[in-house]
């Protein structure tokens, strides 16, 4: 490839071995996120509501609650669909797989997920993989999807 023309015969069929355990690495994360929601849904069930306390500190730990699940179920949505997008070799995949990174990162226990996904995303061929141009060309493949 030279420049930006593409290789009409490289071989776009075979998808990278880190694009697959990524995807699958996703797909554990996003799993493992949605405990935290289960765990603050059954406190809020059963620590706020059968708790007998008055309605402005049942609406406290509610709003409470939701404070802390909107970011687990968050995280959780952006796991799975950067794992079905890159999974699936959307072009889209490419930019929700970097989004996912960076927002691990912001996490001291996502720092080991985000730095080495982002190092594999910038390298060129990783990039070129997720192209408009070869997303268009493996969908007229359809043994590929």
């Amino acid at each position: 490839m030279k420049g930006n023309q593409i290789d009409l015969h490289e071989d776009i069929t075979k998808k990278p071995n880190s694009l697959i355990l990524i995807s699958m690495l996703n797909f554990v994360l996003g799993g493992l996120l949605c405990i935290p929601c289960a765990l603050w849904i059954f406190v809020a069930i059963y620590g706020i509501f059968l708790s007998g306390d008055p309605l402005g500190e049942k609406v406290a730990g509610l709003l409470g609650c939701y404070c802390l699940i909107l970011p687990s179920l968050l995280a959780t949505t952006l796991f799975i669909a950067s794992g079905i997008g890159v999974f699936k070799l959307k072009s889209w995949g490419y930019y929700t797989q970097i989004a996912t990174a960076i927002v691990s990162i912001l996490s001291i226990i996502g720092i080991p997920y985000g730095i080495p996904v982002l190092m594999i995303f910038m390298r060129p061929e990783i990039k070129r993989f997720f192209s408009e141009n070869n997303c268009a060309r493996r969908k007229a493949l359809p043994y590929i999807e």
